[in-house]
């Protein structure tokens, strides 16, 4: 998930919004599943609402920039 950060420099506006997001969502569940000790078949890893309210204010401001 880390590589294709670099990516999102490479690519249009557009895509590199959603590429942003995809990646750091992804990011985000890796750190879920590490922080309950990578047992995800006692508990499906997730989220906070407020780090996917913080991920989804981070990509809306790219996309006015």
């Amino acid at each position: 998930m880390r590589a294709e950060l670099p990516l999102v420099k490479m690519v249009n506006h557009e895509l590199a919004i959603d590429l942003d997001l995809f990646s750091r969502g992804g990011l985000e569940i890796l750190n879920a599943i590490e922080h309950q000790g990578f047992d995800v078949l006692r508990q499906r890893p997730a989220i906070s609402k407020t780090r996917k309210l913080l991920l989804v204010a981070r990509a809306a401001a790219g996309k006015l920039l």
